[in-house]
Parts: C-alpha cells; structure tokens; sequence
C-alpha cells in the first residue's frame, strides 16, 4: 500500500459539512451569550468552567473547519500526528492557512472566527450597559 493512497481529511468532507462546523459555532455562541446574559441579569454569573467548555467547544469547531479545508495544498498541509504541537501552534497555522487560501478576505475571516471567542463577554458588556440605563 502506498503512501498515497489515503485520502486526506478534507477531500472526505463535503462543503455542507464544513459549513455545519460554521453554524454549530455560531449556535453555540448565541445560546452561550444568551444563557451568560440571563444570569448577569439576575446578578449571578455562570461560573468559570462554562467558559472554558465554551471555548473548548469552538476551539474544536474551528480546529475540523480549517483542518477540512479543501482550498488548502496537502503538500502543504502540516501534520496533525502530535496533537498538543496543533493547540500550540494554531493561532499561527491559523492566520498562515487562511491567509495562504484566502489573502486578505483569509485575514477577515480569522477575525470573525476569533471574534467567536468574545461573544459571551460582549452580551455581558452589552447586559451591563442596559442595566446601568
């Protein structure tokens, strides 16, 4: 058996399911800014673990879609054998993929999907502004 004969990760996915990656992000987003926000409204904020399940959840969600990405060279594509080098080196896989595939409109899109990380806080932000009114 050759080396090639394994088909890489992200020519087994179709579009639709990466973009179900996408929306499960933003689902998980919205009901954990929502929950956030009921509970800084009656003055009791969830505790610190529901954050760190929060951002465990998009880090995985985020970690497949860009791992999925057909737009990506396999020639090029680094090497997911040793997982925690993947969690240390991601911010900068990240940014050199996306912007590898993508130019700027790559850059824009790390933004938006960093920006995913913020949600919770800025409905606490936005829950604390309407509260002070």
């Amino acid at each position: 058996m050759s080396a090639h004969s394994a088909r890489s990760f992200a020519t087994m996915l179709p579009p639709a399911v990466r973009r179900w990656y996408l929306i499960t992000a933003g689902l998980v987003a919205v009901i954990t800014s929502a929950y956030t926000a009921w509970r800084d409204a009656l003055g009791a904020m969830p505790e610190n673990d529901l954050f760190e399940i929060y951002n465990l959840i998009i880090s995985l969600l985020v970690v497949t879609w860009l791992a999925s990405d057909p737009e990506f060279p396999a020639d090029k594509r680094p090497s997911f054998d040793h997982g925690l080098m993947l969690w240390m080196a991601f911010p900068a896989f990240a940014l050199y993929q996306l912007f590898t595939t993508r130019r700027w409109r790559g850059v824009l899109t790390l933004f938006a999907l960093g920006s995913l990380y913020l949600v919770p806080a800025i409905a606490v932000v936005l829950v604390e502004l309407v509260m002070a009114v």
